[in-house]
């Protein structure tokens, strides 16, 4: 066996299934690099089990990652200039602090959660976005309808797909 302790973290700490941790690492670290937003997207079209689709949710949640770091590095340094370099430097602690405390959130949801509870509201859920992405698709026939030479129309036309 090879020594891989982000793995073991995410399983032993998170409750995330052994073979779904390369993949929700993976998203951890997307989340940490470009947004929490990108990793929810990511997470939505992957091939992961409900338990690990539930935790990951939770260890995605706050906005600890470099975007907001620089966010809250600019809007606070407008307001005292002085101390830049103070806040450059606790930024990365704050970061580090914050993922910590997603990822606390998360592995106390993996406690809490049964697997037959997680898999039950995974399967409601999935049934849930399901129906919007049906109603979404009629919207967006409606709208094209209404108004096919509108330059929001490849818009409508991209997100029917």
């Amino acid at each position: 066996h090879g020594y891989r302790p982000p793995q073991v973290f995410i399983d032993a700490v998170m409750g995330v299934p052994w073979a779904d941790c390369p993949k929700i690492g993976e998203l951890l670290g997307t989340r940490m690099v470009l947004t929490e937003f990108k990793a929810y997207l990511d997470l939505m079209q992957a091939d992961v089990s409900a338990r690990a689709y539930v935790v990951a949710v939770y260890a995605f949640c706050g906005f600890a990652n470099f975007p907001s770091i620089a966010v809250q590095i600019g809007g606070i340094a407008a307001l005292s200039p002085g101390r830049r370099a103070d806040l450059a430097r606790l930024g990365l602690r704050a970061m580090l602090a914050g993922t910590l405390a997603s990822f606390l959130t998360a592995g106390v949801a993996g406690a809490l959660l049964s697997d037959e509870q997680v898999e039950r509201d995974f399967r409601r859920n999935r049934a849930r976005v399901a129906k919007t992405e049906a109603e979404r698709r009629r919207e967006c026939d409606a709208f094209l309808s209404r108004y096919p030479d509108s330059p929001y129309a490849a818009e409508f036309r991209d997100r029917r797909k």
